[in-house]
């Protein structure tokens, strides 16, 4: 099946809005290639009404409650229902639905369209077996939800996540700069950590760019979240950028002389592959990072054991003949760049013309 011209219907846990994931950047790849892009938000609260792109048509959807624990019977005729009322939303059958949702609309079986469970986080776990048993295709983005899926669809392929390639300039500065970019609200930041690393280099600028409130990616923050961010911005090192549009992210990143993440080890499973690293990657600039699991055969990110071995790498990096200098730049470009939307969506229909 080849992705062009056809109408295609994306089903999103994540509104659409400032902050792009995967699904949104696939809608915005897909209206390039010709199709009509139904996007399907399931989470509407702090979503756009409209997508701003041509061939994007955005579609709030209301779920149908408890549908899970009604007889399987009722339940089925219940999904038969709301898949008839979506698509008459739509004005018109689909010709692919690409899932990212399995809590919804979660037996693809009850369409006549060519169907895509597409789970990206291990935290997806809803109605998965019968998400991944209904689907033509199941794609994964790490390999514990490969593992998973596989269990239910043979049909099941590893997909790492896209690239939006990104500057690879620095501007002069009189200062080091260091970039986080993500929502400051997920439970698997490793907040501890970045007390600690903050207060260690005081000459280092530290800025943080993603959501520090609501947004489209996060409909709630609770009180550990405002409390470290509250900690943040009374930190004179550090600089809390909140929500940047793609638009003008490039200009941000261009500050960075090295970027970092910080999860929590114990939670290695759901961070085994996070979103951003191939856009920092496509920088060429020297990413930080405790263990990866999708990136443990590669030189890059930098990948630290500990604390005490990533505040040493930072103060190595920072003294050398070239401050973070990084010594796989080229390969570590290589290989974001081939993993760039377009060249994705070629991997996903040679998927769908193997069924």
């Amino acid at each position: 099946m080849e992705l062009t011209k056809k109408n295609i219907l994306i089903i999103s846990p994540e509104a659409w809005g400032k902050n792009k994931l995967s699904k949104h950047h696939y809608a915005m790849h897909l209206a390039k290639r010709g199709n009509q892009v139904f996007f399907l938000q399931t989470n509407s609260e702090q979503g756009s009404p409209n997508s701003e792109h041509d061939h994007i048509k955005i579609i709030n959807y209301i779920p149908f409650k408890g549908i899970s624990k009604l007889p399987e019977v009722l339940a089925t005729r219940i999904l038969k229902r709301e898949w008839k009322r979506v698509i008459n939303m739509m004005g018109i059958e689909p010709d692919l639905i690409w899932s990212f949702d399995n809590s919804v609309l979660f037996d693809l079986s009850l369409t006549s369209a060519i169907s895509i469970s597409h789970i990206v986080d291990l935290n997806q776990d809803y109605q998965f077996q019968r998400h991944a048993e209904s689907a033509h295709l199941c794609l994964g983005s790490t390999p514990y939800v490969l593992e998973k899926l596989k269990r239910f669809n043979p049909n099941s392929f590893f997909l790492n996540h896209g690239c939006v390639p990104r500057t690879q300039e620095t501007v002069a500065k009189d200062h080091f700069i260091g970039i986080y970019i993500g929502n400051l609200n997920i439970s698997y930041l490793d907040r501890g950590f970045i007390k600690i690393l903050v207060a260690k280099f005081p000459e280092i600028q530290f800025t943080f760019i993603g959501a520090k409130n609501k947004s489209n990616l996060s409909t709630s923050v609770d009180e550990e979240s405002e409390r470290f961010i509250e900690w943040l911005e009374d930190q004179v090192n550090v600089e809390l950028t909140g929500t940047v549009e793609q638009q003008h992210l490039d200009k941000q990143l261009k500050k960075a002389d090295f970027y970092f993440l910080a999860y929590k080890t114990e939670h290695h499973e759901q961070v085994a592959n996070p979103h951003k690293v191939m856009e920092l990657l496509s920088t060429g600039k020297l990413v930080l990072s405790f263990p990866l699991e999708c990136y443990k055969d590669l030189n890059f990110p930098a990948i630290f054991g500990d604390f005490e071995a990533y505040l040493e790498g930072i103060s190595q990096a920072k003294k050398g003949d070239q401050p973070f200098y990084n010594p796989h730049k080229k390969a570590q470009i290589d290989f974001a760049l081939a993993h760039s939307y377009d060249e994705q969506i070629k991997r996903v229909e040679a998927c769908l013309k193997s069924l």
